[in-house]
């Protein structure tokens, strides 16, 4: 799988896409999905964790050298509040995403989303991460419940993740609701903002490429 994905992530052109998709259809489609969505689910989280308080980052790595990690995060962000328990959330989240326990991970992105005190910042992340992680581990998923929810996201131009929300909703709306049309056009839209980085960009582009032959075959 990982000698196939470094082929679309080399070759962006149709021509080369053809040659593959006529290969590995099911394989480039799934392959894609998974290196857009689930590559680094925590790296935006760990960009944003660099700048905060000296204090609050060395709390929350002291949680997470102890023994039981996990658990000392999930009971620093029941002892606090403000954005510390924020905070603690969002790294027990990605610990547990670490240790496979993906319904815990959830369940931690829910408490962000509720937490009337966190910032839009942090809720954004959280419904963009909630989204990523239920499209690879989630079950009896519905295509109109991640919808509504990634919408928040992605419809929100001042957001931050405004350009992983389209992601993620393109994904949904491609492998779950079936609209490939609609899919490219959430995809376009990453294309045309020239404030995101280069590299989702070109993945969007990939993807495009790839629905585009998806729709033909």
């Amino acid at each position: 799988m990982s000698d196939i994905l470094r082929e679309v992530d080399d070759a962006m052109r149709v021509e080369k896409l053809v040659k593959l998709w006529e290969e590995h259809k099911t394989a480039i489609i799934a392959g894609i999905a998974a290196l857009i969505l689930g590559t680094a689910a925590n790296s935006g989280w760990h960009s944003w964790t660099k700048h905060q308080k000296a204090e609050t980052t060395s709390a929350i790595l002291t949680a997470q050298d102890s023994k039981e990690p996990l658990d000392a995060l999930v009971k620093a962000a029941d002892a606090n509040s403000s954005s510390y328990k924020t905070l603690a959330l969002m790294t027990a989240a990605a610990k547990a995403i670490e240790e496979k326990k993906y319904d815990t991970a959830l369940a931690m992105y829910d408490q962000v989303i509720a937490e009337r005190a966190a910032k839009p910042l942090f809720r954004d992340l959280a419904i963009v991460q909630k989204v990523n992680v239920s499209l690879d581990h989630g079950k009896d998923l519905k295509a109109d419940d991640l919808l509504k929810e990634i919408d928040a996201v992605a419809a929100n131009d001042k957001s931050p993740w405004v350009g992983q929300g389209l992601m993620a909703r393109a994904v949904v709306k491609a492998h779950l609701a079936k609209d490939i049309k609609g899919a490219i056009g959430d995809l376009e839209l990453i294309k045309q903002k020239k404030d995101l980085p280069a590299s989702l960009r070109q993945r969007a582009q990939a993807l495009i490429d790839t629905y585009q032959l998806k729709g033909q075959s």
